[in-house]
């Protein structure tokens, strides 16, 4: 992120927004203080800030769009792959919360939930693939030289 800043407009506005959230809260002078009397009081605030945006272990579409934001992406069709992530995050929802049991329709009936494995396979391939196009996305635009340089298949 620190290294993203300087370089992105959109990313700097959602920090620069961030920083005004943070110093506007009524823990203010308590967080002023800390970053302040902090060896890197900027360094402290861009902690805060990636820890605000993947506390939570992006379990969602929406934390998904929201760090993609402040990674600065804005490429519309990878923003509407993101949003299509959705049934594989309720899948892993329903896997973790549920144990992936289907409520019982009577005492006793306990019956696991069907997922075929290549619907599962094509889930997490998606989730993959779009992780890796939201980081040559922001490879390139730190000019890095990664695979986002490479022509699409």
């Amino acid at each position: 992120m620190a290294a993203l800043l300087p370089v992105n407009k959109e990313s700097a506005s959602k920090f620069q927004a961030h920083a005004e959230a943070r110093l506007s809260h009524e823990q203010a002078p308590k967080l002023l203080a800390r970053y302040l009397t902090s060896g890197d009081p900027r360094g402290a605030l861009i902690d805060d800030y990636v820890y605000e945006l993947t506390g939570s272990s992006l379990q969602s579409t929406e934390q998904v769009q929201k760090v993609a934001g402040a990674l600065g992406v804005t490429d519309a069709k990878l923003r509407k792959r993101i949003g299509e992530l959705k049934p594989l995050f309720v899948a892993r929802n329903e896997i973790v919360h549920e144990l992936d049991l289907k409520a019982p329709e009577k005492p006793g009936d306990r019956h696991r939930r069907i997922r075929s494995i290549g619907k599962t396979k094509e889930m997490a391939h998606h989730g993959l693939e779009t992780t890796q196009q939201i980081v040559n996305s922001v490879a390139k635009t730190l000019g890095s030289p990664g695979p986002h340089l490479r022509p699409e298949a």
